[in-house]
Parts: C-alpha cells; sequence; structure tokens
C-alpha cells in the first residue's frame, strides 16, 4: 500500500494511468470483472501529487459503482467525524445532481441512516461507515497512509464485499480526452 511517500514525477501531469495509480491507491470491486473508468482527480494548486481519485464502475452485479480515495493532510488520522464528512460529502452531491438546487448538506435527509458495514480491501477486513439516504448509499473508512476511502452507489450493495487496489491499466477503461 502506498504511504504516501510516493515520488511524484515533477510536472503534475500524469501521462499514464499507471503513473497515477502509483502516486494515489485507487480501488475496484474485486469481485467483478467490469473495467474501472477514472473520472477526476484532484491535484492542489503547486503541487505535484494527486489528493484524490474517483473511478467509476458499471457492471451487471449492481449498476453504478464510485469509489473515491482522497489522501489525508490533516493529521496523523482522519478519524471517524471526518470519515462521516466524507460520506455526507458525496450525498450532498447526490442531492444536488437530483434536483434539489437548496439541497445542503445537514441536515440529512428524512430516512436517512448511519451503520457499519464489513468490507475486505486487499483481504484485510476493514469496518465503513455506512451513510444509506433516500438518495444514496455511501461507505466511508480510514486505511494507512493515511487514505480515506469513499465507495458510492444509488442504492445499497450488501453484496460489496471486497476491494482490491487497482494496480494495472488492465482494470481501467482507456482514459478518454488523450492524443
Amino acid at each position: 500500500m502506498d504511504d504516501g511517500t510516493t515520488e511524484p514525477r515533477g510536472d503534475g501531469d500524469f501521462a499514464r494511468p499507471t503513473d497515477l495509480l502509483t502516486a494515489i491507491p485507487a480501488y475496484g470491486p474485486a469481485r467483478e470483472e467490469a473495467k474501472g473508468r477514472i473520472t477526476a482527480t484532484t491535484v492542489r494548486p503547486g503541487e505535484d501529487r494527486p489528493v484524490k481519485i474517483v473511478v467509476e464502475f458499471e457492471g451487471a452485479a449492481g449498476g453504478h459503482l464510485e469509489i473515491a480515495t482522497r489522501r489525508w493532510e490533516d493529521g496523523p488520522s482522519a478519524g471517524e467525524q471526518s470519515v462521516r464528512a466524507f460520506c455526507v460529502e458525496r450525498d450532498y452531491m447526490q442531492r444536488r445532481m437530483n434536483g434539489d438546487p437548496g439541497a445542503l448538506p445537514l441536515p440529512l435527509p428524512e430516512g436517512s441512516a448511519w451503520s457499519r458495514q464489513e468490507i475486505q480491501v486487499d483481504g484485510t477486513a476493514r469496518v465503513f461507515t455506512v451513510l444509506t439516504t433516500p438518495f444514496s448509499w455511501v461507505a466511508g473508512t480510514e486505511l494507512p497512509g493515511p487514505f480515506l476511502l469513499r465507495v458510492f452507489a444509488t442504492a445499497p450493495r450488501p453484496d460489496l464485499v471486497s476491494l482490491s487496489r487497482i494496480t494495472t491499466e488492465a482494470r481501467l477503461e482507456p482514459m478518454r480526452g488523450r492524443p
């Protein structure tokens, strides 16, 4: 696992997906063959290494799935409050995309609930904090590095029991918009 010490290329441009996958860990469902598509990366101004990567999957097993990794740089540990905030952030984005421009991150919509679910990450059992709302199912946890890992779907995913790190381009669709 990346411990956050990966050396950047120096120009902030990741010409190949493998460059990006070396700079920040990305994950996918371990038991699905669907290829992921990198849909977003975040690099802070003046820095070379990414702080966030988002990979989306479309699969017959459960529809749309989005998995985001965020590098935690505000101390040695993110803690439960930051994991919950990472989950709320994605639910909020979903509510706004569903046509509620007046939506606020908090309070959560009526019918929302917090729970826990164990998901294997690279063979290690991790307890994820899960937010279920009428609009989304979002699970988050902290990984060594430290990193925050978030899984989003529009419906609960009790079948999602295992994630694995994406280390090769073979698990990704070709990058779009590249010459």
